[in-house]
């Protein structure tokens, strides 16, 4: 797939990194279950905040691989990429290492 803007090629081969980063997402909760990581685990994510954790780091993740270009710093693609691999992870373990630092749960409690 080609990506034109104004008759100018600014991407081409979307869907074999779109195909690695679903792969990855689809993924990510087998591998880290395979790891032994989520074996002590409590969860500190209510649904809600799941979603839009999610929503954010796919959006995150597609912004830097279709406009690299435009972003132009490297540190900061990297920076928005740990960003949203780490929404991502908290996304699919429903863990965040930082509410459990500040000892916040927005699970219901029951």
């Amino acid at each position: 797939m080609s990506i034109y803007v104004n008759n100018v090629l600014i991407y081409n081969g979307l869907e074999k990194q779109l195909n690695y980063i679903l792969y990855f997402i689809i993924h990510l909760k087998y591998l880290i279950t395979i790891r032994g990581f989520m074996l002590n685990i409590k969860h500190n994510l209510c649904a809600i905040d799941r979603i839009i954790r999610g929503v954010i780091s796919v959006a995150l993740i597609i912004y830097v691989v279709l406009f690299f270009n435009q972003i132009g710093d490297m540190l900061l693609q990297i920076s928005i990429l740990v960003f949203a691999l780490m929404n991502l992870i908290s996304f699919v373990t429903g863990w965040c290492p930082v509410y459990n630092i500040a000892n916040i749960n927005t699970c219901k409690k029951g």
